[in-house]
């Protein structure tokens, strides 16, 4: 039988050594001076081997205490080393979980848009990029910025949207909502959450937008002095004067046309070449070009 005593006491030597104890326990002392204890033990009529730890921080007394519980898995049939490799398995598997969990509550709803943001931004223009920034800092962060992503529930996405409804800004809730719905169904691709909470908040629960007749003129005789107007003599920036003289006769948008660059101007093809970048939906667009548009744009030239 070991003693504290002669454990303490036993030094290395050029080969490994055992020290025995009692029911197939013994100590074995490494050529460094490192002690480990050890169990042989016979299973399915085989002989094996079970560890059981360092020296001194597994002491003699529970390293008896782990041969005696080994003995009595044994005694039903279990396997001590599996039972262990079991057990250590199963440990390993809280630890990941506990932590998954942490990191669960720890990622919110901001870094959800932000990562979401980054990955959509090389699709998108500055301009359209700047604009999601906008609205989600404006009427998103507010109310579910520091929420944990997984605690998100469908009354708090019901009462972020309801804010922009009850503001009368229908349009801008559209909006907001297709952010929203984006940022979390990207979250759940990249297993941040299992579900995304908006799926169960329909259109139905929100007031609908006002269809608007926009003024607009259709009548030949009416468009005829409208044009005849825009010809006349403008008191304001001569800039402002060409730019709606021009605009009938190319059907750009406002922005587009405010927005134009020599570079886009051909005057020996009579072509405007839009950047895609400022067209809407982000392809070259070409407009052919009149005698009264070059006349125009040489004006301005």
């Amino acid at each position: 039988m070991l003693t504290e005593t002669a454990i303490k006491n036993a030094k290395p030597k050029d080969k490994r050594y055992k020290l025995s104890d009692a029911g197939g326990l013994y100590i074995e002392v490494s050529t460094s001076g490192g002690k480990h204890w050890r169990m042989k033990y016979r299973y399915d009529g085989k002989e094996k081997v079970l560890s059981i730890g360092s020296y001194p921080a597994i002491s003699l007394k529970l390293a008896r205490d782990a041969r005696d519980q080994a003995k009595e898995q044994l005694a039903q049939g279990i396997d001590p080393s599996a039972a262990k490799q079991q057990e250590k398995a199963q440990r390993k598997a809280q630890v990941i979980e506990q932590e998954q969990i942490e990191e669960r509550i720890a990622y919110t709803f901001e870094h959800a848009f932000n990562d979401w943001h980054t990955f959509k931004q090389p699709s998108w223009t500055n301009g359209y990029s700047d604009d999601v920034l906008a609205r989600g800092r404006m009427y998103l962060m507010p109310r579910l910025g520091k929420m944990a992503l997984a605690d998100i529930e469908p009354i708090d996405v019901l009462d972020t949207l309801k804010r922009c409804e009850q503001a009368g800004k229908l349009d801008t809730l559209k909006k907001v909502r297709s952010i929203l719905s984006q940022v979390l169904r990207y979250a759940v691709g990249t297993q941040k959450i299992n579900t995304d909470p908006s799926r169960d908040v329909p259109l139905d629960v929100f007031q609908k937008q006002e269809k608007r007749n926009h003024a607009h003129q259709v009548l030949p005789a009416e468009i005829r002095r409208i044009y005849q107007a825009i010809q006349q003599p403008y008191k304001g920036s001569f800039e402002v004067a060409n730019a709606m003289r021009l605009l009938p006769l190319t059907v750009l948008r406002a922005n587009e046309l405010c927005g134009l660059e020599w570079q886009e101007v051909d005057l020996v093809d009579s072509v405007l070449r839009i950047n895609a970048q400022r067209m809407k939906m982000k392809k070259a667009h070409i407009v052919p070009l009149s005698r009264q548009a070059l006349a125009i744009l040489n004006d301005q030239r």
